[in-house]
C-alpha cells in the first residue's frame, strides 16, 4: 500500500498543471477595441514568450502577421508588453489591452496547442472568404 502511495504521488507531481500557459494558446474575440479591424487575435504560450497572431490584407490575401514577447505571471494574471500592455486573467479569459489613452477588452478560449493552430487557420481562412465576396463582382 505504502508503494502505491508513492507511485500515486509522484505520478500526480510529473503531471503538467492545467493552469500552466506553457504550451497553450487562446483565440481572442474583441468586446470593445480601439481599433475596429481587430476582430479576433490569438496568443501562444511557450516556456518564455507569448506570441501574437493578428490578421492583416496584403494584396487581398489574409496573411498571419506574428510578434513576440515575454510575460509574466502572477496567481490571477498573466501580463506582458507589446508596445502596449497586455492583461490576462486568468479566470475570467478577459484580456484588457492598454496604452496611452486607449483601452481594448477581449473575451478569450483557450486551447492546447493542435487545437490552437487549427483554429488560427480556421479563422485565418474565413477572413479569406469574407474578403473574396467583397471582391467578388470586381473585374480586376
Amino acid at each position: 500500500m505504502k508503494y502505491i502511495l508513492i507511485i500515486l504521488i509522484s505520478l500526480f507531481i510529473s503531471l503538467p498543471s492545467f493552469a500552466n500557459p506553457s504550451d497553450k494558446g487562446i483565440i481572442c474575440e474583441c468586446i470593445k477595441c480601439f481599433d475596429s479591424n481587430e476582430k479576433k487575435k490569438g496568443y501562444y504560450f511557450t516556456q518564455d514568450t507569448v506570441t501574437e497572431s493578428s490578421f492583416k490584407l496584403k494584396k487581398d490575401t489574409i496573411i498571419v502577421l506574428n510578434s513576440y514577447a515575454e510575460y509574466s505571471t502572477s496567481i490571477t494574471h498573466i501580463k506582458w508588453m507589446w508596445y502596449l500592455v497586455y492583461s490576462l486573467d486568468r479566470k475570467t479569459l478577459i484580456l484588457e489591452r492598454s496604452g496611452q489613452d486607449t483601452l481594448s477588452t477581449f473575451q478569450c478560449e483557450a486551447f492546447v496547442s493542435d487545437i490552437y493552430k487549427k483554429a488560427i487557420n480556421k479563422i485565418k481562412s474565413e477572413y479569406q472568404k469574407e474578403h473574396n465576396l467583397k471582391l467578388k463582382n470586381n473585374k480586376i
